[in-house]
């Protein structure tokens, strides 16, 4: 069944807020780019929107993920939302260099952490 042109984004964000989903919704937009940018390119709400919340989902990926996305969108026309996707791509490096930087320090809090909440659940 075709879904409705104002409630595709809707769906396609819905789909990208699991790990699983985000994979499908990275994918969908590549393979449908041609159509959602003539579909929304003109309307930059929409369009930014969308991309947040598809490219957006790589906030804590890797550098080489987000390569990927950006070799996807070089000399792709974006529309209105040039402005919405570089501002994603920019907060997604810093993050995905965050994480590259203090990979060995979180994981061993984490590890920590786990430690310390399963000693206390099985004393109780």
């Amino acid at each position: 069944a075709e879904v409705r042109r104002q409630d595709t984004i809707s769906v396609i964000c819905a789909v990208s807020r699991n790990a699983i989903g985000q994979g499908i919704a990275w994918e969908f937009l590549q393979t449908r780019w041609e159509e959602i940018h003539r579909r929304y390119s003109s309307l930059s709400f929409e369009l930014g929107t969308l991309l947040k919340c598809v490219v957006g989902g790589f906030a804590g990926a890797s550098s080489f993920r987000l390569d990927i996305v950006k070799r996807f969108f070089s000399g792709r026309d974006v529309g209105a939302a040039a402005q919405a996707l570089e501002q994603i791509l920019e907060e997604a490096h810093g993050n995905a260099a965050f994480l590259e930087r203090n990979e060995r320090e979180l994981g061993s809090w984490l590890r920590a952490q786990i430690r310390h909440k399963t000693r206390r659940h099985s004393q109780q």
